[in-house]
């Protein structure tokens, strides 16, 4: 067999996200995604209509720059519902929510329900009832879904190896 075929083709393993919240840290986040994985950005939802437009642009001109399609103009939402219409998707495996904090809860619950794979932005709640409320969404993720927060800074090679020092007992 071609190793293509036991391990499927690369347009069947590419990951589809939609990504809520199209400023400066959500684009920066998906922007990654899109050149460091296999994830491609394929819909995109705000509540403000100009930064949709702006991250219609950047992820359009990134696609072309990575020989991938532009986004989909029926894949664009704006407006407070915006991140709805995106999680029924049923073209979109990975939601990146970079909504403002106390939005996160909101939009993990919603994601979770519509059971898409959710990596969502640092806090995840901005208080201690929505904190409990995470927790309380986190029993309902299913074996099939994948859920993460922002916390990767700690696995940032510099970081690791200050911990490793810590550990050994030079500080």
């Amino acid at each position: 067999l071609k190793p293509s075929t036991a391990f499927s083709y690369q347009a069947n393993s590419a990951v589809r996200l939609g990504l809520i919240g199209c400023g400066n840290r959500g684009t920066t986040v998906s922007t990654s995604f899109s050149k460091n994985t296999t994830a491609q950005v394929v819909a995109l939802a705000d509540i403000f209509p100009d930064k949709l437009e702006l991250g219609r642009g950047h992820f359009n001109q990134l696609n072309a720059s990575l020989g991938r399609a532009p986004i989909d103009s029926k894949l664009l939402f704006h407006g407070p519902n915006a991140y709805e219409q995106l999680f029924n998707l049923k073209d979109v495996d990975l939601v990146q929510i970079s909504t403002p904090p106390f939005f996160h809860v909101h939009h993990l619950e919603a994601a979770v329900a519509a059971g898409k794979h959710v990596y969502c932005e640092k806090p995840v709640g901005v208080d201690v009832v929505q904190a409990k409320h995470a927790l309380e969404i986190a029993k309902r993720v299913k074996p099939t879904q994948s859920v993460d927060v922002g916390f990767q800074c700690r696995s940032a090679p510099p970081i690791a190896a200050i911990a490793e020092k810590i550990k050994a007992g030079a500080l």
